[in-house]
């Protein structure tokens, strides 16, 4: 299993668990250290409810801030699909 595919598999639960519970979700990110185990990463806001774009920017630069400590990240976040075929 690839390490994408280990972010994709220990992220997604939750990630459906919020879906089904509440319809939405905040971005979040998920990483593979050097030593092999798998962190959440998020930041911290004073805002009840952040605009999606200042939180995947934020996630950004978290984690670029420690990128000698991850091999591997993923950000997940809600899109809508205009074009199924796409």
């Amino acid at each position: 299993m690839t390490d994408h595919e280990r972010l994709i598999k220990s992220t997604l639960p939750f990630v459906e668990d919020l879906l089904k519970n509440y319809g939405e979700f905040f971005p979040l990110a998920s990483a593979i250290t050097t030593n092999d185990s798998i962190v959440q990463v998020g930041t911290y806001g004073c805002y009840d409810k952040p605009l999606s774009d200042s939180l995947i920017s934020d996630l950004k630069i978290a984690l670029r801030a420690k990128m000698n400590e991850y091999q591997t990240i993923a950000i997940f976040y809600n899109v809508r699909v205009v074009d199924p075929n796409t």
